[in-house]
């Protein structure tokens, strides 16, 4: 759905990487995200959802050669963490385009427990992967809790 990871799969595959894609979109943009932020009790859709997706990744992933690294697209806050416990000593790379918090914000769901629910989210996805991808310095600069260096 989204062009950035063709982008990043093209140019791994120009540079003479094979890649291999493991894929079960979600089936939601930013904005149907961001309503159900808006209206907390449509929160459980998104975990039966969510779950349905992780049962076909797990299941096509154990189909496939144990890969160099795994790369986890924009918007993949919580599927870090599932590609976190299937490739246990693969190097877990995040597309960090956007923060949850920061995206919250935008959409004037910044007070309260909303942000602070998105700041975790944010942080335990960060967490999950061993290289965050950015596009900018400022991008890097703006990740909670980095002071430079590392693998951002």
């Amino acid at each position: 759905m989204h062009p950035r990871i063709a982008t990043l799969g093209a140019g791994l595959r120009d540079s003479g990487i094979e890649v291999a894609e493991c894929n079960a979109p979600l089936g939601l943009d930013t904005a149907g995200r961001v309503a159900m932020l808006a209206q907390p009790w449509r929160a459980p859709a998104l975990l039966i959802r969510l779950a349905r997706r992780w049962a076909t990744l797990a299941r096509s992933a154990r189909g496939m050669p144990v890969p160099d690294a795994v790369l986890v697209g924009y918007l993949g806050h919580f599927d870090v963490h599932l590609a976190r416990l299937l490739f246990r000593r693969v190097p877990i790379v995040l597309d960090h385009l956007v923060g949850a918090s920061d995206t919250g914000r935008d959409r004037r769901l910044d007070g309260g427990p909303r942000q602070a629910l998105l700041r975790m989210i944010d942080a335990a996805a960060l967490r999950a992967a061993d290289v965050v991808l950015v596009d900018t310095e400022e991008h890097r600069a703006a990740l909670p809790g980095r002071t430079g260096g590392g693998p951002w």
